[in-house]
């Protein structure tokens, strides 16, 4: 697979980690520089090195952290192409990156982060993380290369100038999604400088490509957020859902360990941990393309399965497994978490006219319908109840909008002054309203 196809996999595929997964899988981050290095091509390796180093130390000038670059560089390159008996060959990537900073005293004296350097593991790490910042103007604008630059031939340190300037200011994002970003910047570089307008032609595209990258970024965010806010478990239960609606053909197995790898994923990209996040995702899309036969029955290629929905196959209802079920009971007391996260799949991939909120709902539900009915002599008739409080719930909020509706047909402008109104009253303080 091309590498540039493989970052765009990793891009699609999210985040990843599992149980079942091989030990290689889950501790990515101990895995040697040496054999890392040896799977990248050299210019990607240099990228991946240059995001990485301007996410840490955002104020260090371009030069810098080129120079740091170029350090851990022929440090790999010792180790794999010679094979030298230096025990840091040994150092996950993240630790050679972390040891190549905290060897250059003066220059890490000079940002102020002596202090992360006199940590050890994680603790240093984590260190790092914490002065990073955010904020927006904590670096100056970025000032735009021209156009003609971008033309010639030897362009090369002009883009590795546009990751270096992407990475600092968004230093929580994680390195895929920047990757992907300038990825997609060079592809439209050849069009545009043999349009007759090159300014427009970059302008244009470039708004495309950086209109993309904010909304894979705001997605990354919105998830960091539902896991903050909700906890691990019903961010899990919310893949679930979702993996179950669009690839309904998955074993549950397979759907049960690609939600709690993207989980553990999203887990280490929101507390910042943005190299182990990127190792996490390199090593999810290796084992989901290679084992694709196990997820879909026509996988062609690793990219084509991800942008498209699974055939539907016809699915029998759940009420025998689940409400019709004498054992349910004894299964739900067994294991609860397990048992509702396989109702969840079963209901999933049966309503992918649902929204993952309603099926959520329904999750719950059947949860507070287990522990009322498995208390009853006939748990089954008791358990019957859930589809008509489905239904009788669908009912009473398909009514509740329908005055909403009604405005949205006046025009978005109507509807957009209801919505501001709701969400003044409902989320902000009232009294401003």
């Amino acid at each position: 697979m091309k590498w540039a196809t493989f970052i765009s996999c990793l891009f699609l595929l999210s985040f990843a980690e599992s149980k079942s997964l091989s030990r290689k899988i889950r501790d990515a981050g101990v895995e040697a520089t040496a054999s890392r290095f040896a799977t990248s091509p050299l210019t990607e390796f240099d990228s991946l090195a240059l995001a990485w180093f301007s996410q840490y130390v955002q104020l260090a000038t371009f030069e810098e952290v080129e120079k740091l670059v170029n350090g851990v560089v022929a440090r790999s390159t010792n180790c794999t192409t010679y094979g030298l008996p230096d025990p840091r060959c040994t150092d996950s990537l993240h630790a050679s990156f972390l040891n190549e900073l905290c060897h250059a005293q003066d220059f890490v004296a000079k940002y102020r982060l002596t202090e992360c350097c006199a940590k050890a593991d994680p603790e240093r790490d984590y260190c790092f993380i914490a002065h990073k910042n955010a904020t927006p103007g904590y670096i100056p604008t970025y000032q735009e290369p021209d156009v003609e630059d971008l033309c010639r031939p030897s362009r090369n340190v002009i883009i590795a100038q546009y990751i270096y300037e992407t990475a600092r200011r968004y230093p929580d994002t994680s390195i895929p999604t920047i990757l992907i970003a300038i990825h997609e910047f060079q592809k439209v570089i050849p069009n545009c400088c043999q349009d007759a307008d090159k300014s427009s032609c970059f302008h244009e595209k470039d708004a495309a490509v950086t209109k993309k990258f904010e909304e894979h970024n705001f997605l990354q965010q919105y998830n960091c957020l539902i896991l903050k806010k909700n906890g691990r478990k019903e961010f899990k239960d919310f893949k679930i859902a979702q993996l179950s609606q669009k690839h309904p053909q998955a074993q549950y197995i397979i759907v049960d360990t690609l939600a709690e790898v993207i989980t553990l994923g999203h887990e280490e990209c929101c507390r910042g941990a943005l190299f182990q996040c990127f190792q996490k995702q390199v090593d999810f899309a290796n084992f989901v393309c290679v084992h694709n036969d196990t997820t879909s029955t026509k996988v062609v290629e690793c990219l084509s399965y991800y942008e498209r929905e699974s055939p539907r196959a016809e699915l029998l209802p759940t009420d025998e497994e689940f409400m019709d079920n004498r054992e349910s009971c004894q299964h739900y007391s067994e294991n609860r978490t397990a048992y509702l996260a396989k109702f969840l799949y079963e209901y999933a991939r049966r309503h992918p006219e649902f929204s993952i909120q309603l099926l959520l709902w329904v999750d719950e539900k059947y949860e507070a319908l287990l522990e009322q009915c498995c208390k009853t002599e006939d748990a089954p008739v008791c358990l019957a109840q859930l589809d008509e409080q489905v239904n009788k719930h669908i009912a009473e909020n398909l009514e509740a909008i329908k005055p909403y509706c009604i405005i949205e047909k006046r025009g978005d402008y109507n509807f957009q002054n209801l919505y501001v109104i709701f969400m003044c009253f409902h989320i902000v303080n009232k009294s401003l309203c």
